[in-house]
C-alpha cells in the first residue's frame, strides 16, 4: 500500500450516535421486522415511510393508504422499482435505511442511493449480516461511500424527537 492509498482506508466503522441528515428525509424499510417503533416515530414527525419489502414477503407493519409500498424483485430497492421517483416526489435528499441484511439488501440499496446522489444513513441496530465478517465488511464499505452513513437507532429517535 502506498501513502496515497492510506487516507482512503476506513479504519473505524462505528455507527454515529448523532443523525446528520441533509435536507428532506425519508425512511425506506427493506424489512420491517423489529422496526415498529421507528415507523411510529417517523409517522409522528411526518417523515415519509416507504416500504420496500421483497416481492412475496408478508409485511409485519401495515402501510397506511398515503404510504408507498415498493416490491423489490432484486436486492436493491432501487433496481427495477419506482423508489427513485417516489423519493424525488418527496424531494428527499437523505434516505434512512432500516431492515434487511447489511451485506446484501442494505449495501446494494445504499450503493444505488449513493449513485443516484442521495445521502443515506443505515440504522445499524436494525440490520443484520449473513455472518459477522460480511456484516463488518459491508459496514466498512458503506462508511467508505459516505462518512456519515452509519447511525444508531437511538440517534434517529433523538433526531426525530428534537
Amino acid at each position: 500500500m502506498t501513502e496515497v492509498d492510506e487516507p482512503l482506508r476506513v479504519r473505524d466503522w462505528t455507527p454515529s450516535g448523532e443523525l446528520k441528515p441533509v435536507g428532506t428525509v425519508a425512511l425506506v424499510l427493506l424489512d420491517d421486522t423489529g422496526a415498529e417503533a421507528l415507523v411510529r416515530a417517523c409517522r409522528d414527525q411526518n417523515v415519509p415511510v416507504v416500504f420496500a419489502g421483497r416481492f412475496g414477503a408478508v409485511p409485519v407493519i401495515e402501510a397506511r393508504p398515503e404510504e408507498y409500498v415498493v416490491r423489490r424483485h432484486r436486492d436493491s430497492a432501487f433496481f427495477g422499482t419506482e423508489l427513485d421517483l417516489i423519493l424525488r416526489g418527496y424531494q428527499v435528499q437523505t434516505v434512512i435505511l432500516a431492515g434487511g441484511t447489511s451485506d446484501v439488501t442494505v449495501h446494494y440499496t445504499a450503493v444505488d442511493a449513493h449513485q443516484l446522489d442521495y445521502h443515506f444513513r443505515a440504522v445499524t441496530d436494525l440490520i443484520t449480516g449473513s455472518d459477522d465478517e460480511l456484516h463488518q465488511a459491508a459496514l466498512r464499505a458503506m462508511k467508505y461511500l459516505q462518512r456519515d452513513s452509519l447511525v444508531t437507532l437511538a440517534a434517529v429517535e433523538s433526531w426525530l424527537s428534537a
